[in-house]
């Protein structure tokens, strides 16, 4: 097990320290507890169709959901086409400043692409009601959209680093993501893995800790870890306290959008503030980014 660090945002005084506070629940349980009290005292559930009731019953059950068709191929292809002409950054090295996607230091896995909030699609995705329906269904009352990321797995690198082994989320104490792959992902090209159930299981539950996947194959069946392969476009929600890890590629590039949905607010953020105009979608959804843009 490697320890790992997380960024905390330094102004959110009590905030904060009781957020912190939470986050030292390890115990999938009493998180769940937890979440079921705050969200009564948040905005009601944004009514459920049939089919979002039975996928948020999975997400419950799983940990996971996939969402076939969730967009259309036309829209997905718009905000790719748009993320490759956008300059890159290490999240890990911020110092290095921003690069062209072909110029990516080589000591670099991953390199997020700068902003992808300020594209109006993105936030048309996050917002998506469907998706929406799913993920306030699970958290127990209205979602905030927490942070908006894309970002490209690099190939012909010697080891996984950080988030490619195994570890366990904890933005926050309930808390859900949506992942979109923007490019075809086979077993070659970095796919996403998961534990099934693990966001409910008392398995290795230390706290702040990469996994090797020997530490995670003793512990939990073959068949319950997942690998997420692909076509452009395939999608599906997480709750990313569950073991998972986004594989080193060995062949091409893999590009992934993600969408954090909370209960409350993360300290976790990245460098920045989120600069997209939420105009016309839920205020109290999108909150977070107007309060921050």
């Amino acid at each position: 097990m490697a320890k790992l660090d997380y960024i905390v945002n330094p102004f959110w005084g009590f905030h904060g320290i009781r957020h912190m506070a939470l986050l030292r629940l390890r115990d999938p349980g009493k998180r769940a507890a937890v979440g079921r009290f705050l969200a009564r005292m948040k905005p009601a559930k944004i009514e459920a169709g049939q089919e979002a009731l039975q996928q948020a019953g999975e997400l419950q059950r799983d940990g996971f959901v996939m969402l076939p068709g969730a967009y259309s191929t036309e829209l997905l292809t718009g905000v790719r086409d748009k993320l490759l002409a956008r300059e890159c950054f290490d999240p890990y090295h911020p110092e290095r400043g921003t690069f062209a996607l072909d110029d990516a230091p080589a000591e670099a896995n991953v390199v997020n692409v700068l902003e992808p909030e300020t594209i109006p699609e993105v936030i048309q995705i996050a917002n998506d009601p469907a998706v929406l329906q799913v993920v306030s269904e699970y958290l127990g009352c209205r979602p905030l959209i927490n942070d908006l990321e894309a970002w490209w797995s690099l190939p012909d690198r010697p080891a996984p680093r950080e988030a490619q082994n195994f570890h366990r989320d904890n933005d926050a104490i309930r808390f859900v993501k949506l992942f979109i792959y923007l490019t075809d992902v086979g077993d070659a090209d970095g796919p996403h893995m998961f534990v099934k159930g693990s966001h409910r299981s008392q398995k290795l539950l230390a706290e702040g800790v990469r996994l090797t996947d020997a530490e995670v194959e003793a512990a939990h069946d073959a068949d319950e870890i997942m690998r997420f392969t692909g076509p452009f476009g395939t999608t599906f929600l997480e709750d990313t306290f569950g073991i998972h890890k986004g594989e080193l590629p060995k062949a091409n590039r893999r590009l992934i959008l993600q969408v954090r949905y909370t209960l409350i607010p993360s300290c976790f953020v990245k460098k920045g503030t989120l600069k997209a105009d939420p105009t016309g979608y839920d205020p109290y959804v999108n909150h977070w980014i107007k309060a921050r843009g």
